[in-house]
C-alpha cells in the first residue's frame, strides 16, 4: 500500500477508520469510564427493564456487554455478575479514569474494532494506577431508535464491548 492512500487491508478508508476510532474514544470517554467514575453508591448502579419484563437492578458497566462476553479483569475471567460484583467492591469509591493512549483499528470491517488503551485511575482520592485494557468492540447496527448507554442516537447503532482484557500495570508515584 503507498504511504497516504484512501484505504488498507480492511477495504476502509482513512475517513471510516478515523470516524470508527472517534466513535470508541466517545465510547469509553463518555459512556465507560463515565459509568465508573459517575460518583459512588447507587450512581454507579441502574434500574432497567429485563427480557422477561421485570425489572434488574444492575451497574451501568454491565450493559455494555455483549451476553456471553470474554471478560478478564487484573488476570481474573468474569461473567457480567462478575462485573456487577467488581462494580460492587468499588461502590462507596470515588474513581477517576483518564485515558493516556488509545489505539483503534478495524478488524475485517467497521463493524468490529481492536481497541488498546493505557491510562491512570485515581481512587480513593489519593491512590493513582496506571492500567492497560484490550477490547473488542462490535457495532450493531439496530432497526429501531437507540436508547440504551453506548447507543449512537441518530445512527441508530449499539456499541457492545465483546472481550476485554483490563490489567492495573503500576502504582504512579
Amino acid at each position: 500500500m503507498e504511504l497516504g492512500s484512501n484505504s488498507n487491508n480492511s477495504g476502509l478508508t482513512n475517513k471510516q477508520i478515523s470516524q470508527l476510532s472517534k466513535d470508541v474514544r466517545l465510547l469509553l470517554e463518555s459512556v465507560y469510564n463515565k459509568s465508573w467514575d459517575s460518583g459512588v453508591g447507587e450512581d454507579r448502579l441502574e434500574i432497567r427493564v429485563g427480557a422477561n419484563g421485570v425489572q434488574e437492578k444492575h451497574s451501568k458497566l454491565y450493559y455494555l456487554y455483549k451476553p456471553g462476553s470474554s471478560i478478564t479483569w487484573n488476570g481474573h475471567s468474569l461473567t457480567l455478575d462478575g462485573v456487577d460484583k467488581l462494580v460492587q467492591q468499588f461502590l462507596d469509591v470515588k474513581t477517576k479514569h483518564v485515558i493516556r493512549t488509545l489505539d483503534v483499528q478495524p478488524i475485517v470491517d467497521d463493524s468490529h474494532a481492536l481497541a488498546l488503551v493505557t491510562g491512570t485511575c485515581r481512587y480513593a482520592e489519593e491512590t493513582s494506577r496506571g492500567y492497560t485494557q484490550t477490547l473488542i468492540i462490535w457495532k450493531e447496527k439496530c432497526n429501531e431508535k437507540a436508547k440504551y448507554a453506548g447507543e449512537g442516537e441518530k445512527k441508530k447503532i449499539r456499541y457492545w464491548i465483546t472481550h476485554e482484557n483490563f490489567r492495573w500495570t503500576k502504582l504512579d508515584d
